[in-house]
């Protein structure tokens, strides 16, 4: 329940009130369980959250194969099957709300558990000779953005499916625009 919370709104956006009554118990009753307050509780949640995403995209790598473009919407799939970290504004916004350690950790964690995963199959797509030398972190984190926005948009504006806009932002990645 804190997780939908923190999702939604954002570590500032959420009060210990909020998910004290979402979970039903009373505010100071939730220190009992997170001593330190809304900010251990955030660190843990975040912690889950970005454990899961590394295990689901480890998992959803090793299955697609070798296949680059299969790799890359295998990412998409379980990206879009999760509920949105809003890898952005953790961390360009709640980052800058917490205690200097915890942000540190936080930046590292969301980075070696949504990043590397994804910067690793481009470095080797880049070894293979498959893709053009490019900075693969920047291209990493590019692509979670994007398909992190895929979240944001309403079924009802498009004609496809989250998925199938996906597959339409790799193909556009990987071939880009310009005919040649």
């Amino acid at each position: 329940m804190a997780d939908d919370l923190f999702s939604k709104k954002g570590y500032a956006g959420v009060t210990l009130r909020e998910i004290a009554d979402e979970v039903g118990m009373r505010q100071a009753s939730l220190y009992y369980y997170v001593p330190k307050g809304k900010e251990q509780l955030f660190i843990e949640v975040m912690k889950r959250t970005y454990a899961r995403h590394r295990e689901g995209l480890e998992r959803a790598i090793g299955e697609a194969g070798s296949d680059l473009t299969q790799r890359l919407q295998a990412i998409a799939a379980w990206l879009l099957s999760q509920p949105p970290v809003d890898y952005i504004r953790v961390i360009f916004s709640d980052v800058s709300t917490l205690d200097p350690q915890q942000a540190e950790w936080l930046v590292y964690y969301a980075n070696s558990s949504l990043v590397e995963p994804i910067q690793t199959i481009i470095e080797d797509a880049k070894r293979a000779g498959i893709v053009t030398s490019l900075d693969a972190e920047v291209a990493a984190n590019g692509l979670i953005m994007m398909l992190e926005g895929l979240h944001n948009v309403p079924s009802t504006y498009t004609k496809h499916s989250r998925l199938q806009l996906a597959d339409m932002l790799i193909d556009m990645v990987l071939n880009g625009w310009v005919k040649r």
